[in-house]
């Protein structure tokens, strides 16, 4: 596994779905907090973040088979904006060099990185529309399938709402560049779960 230098720490590459990720460990190691702080901001704003989007979560056995790391509670992992998200209240000096390095020399740079699916390609990523009901059931989906899409909106527009907020301050340009892309991402994504939702509801 290689790694990369954030201003004097070494941060192991882990990725994960195609995507570059950080642990809570890799963000107090690299921001010199103490232990504990990353996941203290994290379950303390864990509504805000979106799984899958903003971070991903491995079981202690996946986390161990994956990435080496003993994890007894599992193991997060946070994506560019989900790293981000959970650091926009660091502010020392050393926040915006750590910040500066992991945008440019840890996100950044994504080797076998699929490319970003154009809109009108993401209702393919999409799950198949459920089959036909029955003549004595009108709804084409499950009650629990729309309150399954009902869940991935609202929190799709809880995640826009705090993007477009940190657009208001960003800390730099290259924080800027990178929540845009995600903001317009999640933004792809939301518009496309609307409307196969209100085809398929």
């Amino acid at each position: 596994m290689s790694s990369i230098m954030v201003a004097d720490k070494e941060v192991k590459v882990k990725e994960f779905h195609g995507k570059r990720v950080v642990t809570h460990r890799d963000i107090d190691d690299a921001h010199k907090r103490p232990q504990g702080t990353a996941r203290r901001n994290f379950s303390r704003h864990k509504k805000a973040f979106i799984e899958g989007v903003d971070f991903f979560v491995r079981n202690s056995y996946e986390a161990h088979r994956e990435f080496g790391i003993s994890a007894p509670n599992g193991l997060v992992l946070l994506t560019e904006s989900g790293y981000l998200m959970l650091v926009k209240s660091f502010t020392d000096d050393l926040a915006w060099q750590v910040q500066r390095d992991l945008v440019n020399l840890y996100f950044k740079v994504q080797p076998a990185a699929l490319p970003e699916p154009k809109p009108e390609q993401m209702q393919l990523a999409l799950p198949a529309p459920a089959p036909k009901a029955a003549a004595h059931n009108p709804l084409k989906m499950s009650p629990a399938k729309i309150a399954q899409y009902r869940e991935r909106i609202r929190k799709g527009l809880i995640t826009s709402d705090v993007l477009l907020s940190e657009l208001e301050n960003p800390v730099n340009v290259s924080a800027y560049d990178s929540m845009a892309r995600t903001l317009q991402h999640v933004t792809n994504t939301l518009v496309a779960d609307v409307s196969w939702f209100v085809r398929n509801s």
